[in-house]
């Protein structure tokens, strides 16, 4: 009974990882790379600006934010291009 309650659909997941890891590993990434965030706040003022400039509809945050779906869709698209090339290549049996 509590494996069904703890099962999260792929769509939430998806989003979750969207919205939620890749924000923070960002900012984790950037603050050992660059140093500290200079907006003040730390992760808070980091995802609050991130988050801000995606409802603005700056490219670069919806392009950081979709990376993983995008990453995904890519990844499925090629699997079913790639299962479909030897049945369309016409092999002689």
């Amino acid at each position: 009974m509590i494996s069904k309650l703890l099962r999260i659909p792929a769509w939430l997941q998806l989003l979750l990882l969207c919205l939620v890891v890749v924000p923070v590993l960002a900012y984790l990434t950037g603050n050992l790379v660059l140093g500290p965030y200079p907006g003040g706040f730390g992760l808070l003022g980091y995802v609050g600006r991130l988050y801000a400039d995606a409802l603005r509809v700056e490219p670069a945050a919806w392009i950081l934010l979709s990376a993983p779906a995008l990453i995904i869709g890519l990844w499925k698209v090629a699997l079913q291009v790639s299962r479909a090339a030897p049945a369309a290549s016409g092999k002689p049996e």
